[in-house]
């Protein structure tokens, strides 16, 4: 094999990865986009439904508490989907260069 055969090779190796490195970063950049908006602001009305609440105040009513408990599961949701969102996008990168 010639030198010039090698840095042919080598080169385009090096392009491909920097190519999945670049479709690697877009697919971070999205989805902390997506979790900004989702995630944050779930957490947002979670945060101010539980400045409200008092432990020990007998006033409390039993729909705050579940208005309170369905917000963090909400939160929990936009989280798990996001991340299994996540995971799908960069499986499906991966995918696409290692058929290339």
């Amino acid at each position: 094999m010639s030198a010039k055969d090698l840095f042919a090779i080598l080169k385009t190796q090096s392009e491909s990865h920097l190519g999945l490195a670049g479709q690697l970063i877009g697919v971070n950049i999205d989805s902390l986009e997506k979790m900004v908006f989702s995630q944050f602001s779930t957490i947002r009305k979670l945060a101010e439904q539980s400045s409200n609440f008092v432990l020990d105040d007998p006033s409390q009513t039993s729909a705050s508490w579940v208005g309170l408990g369905f917000s963090s599961i909400e939160y929990w949701k936009a989280y798990a989907l996001g991340n299994l969102e996540y995971q799908h996008r960069v499986l499906q990168t991966l995918a696409r260069h290692s058929a290339k």
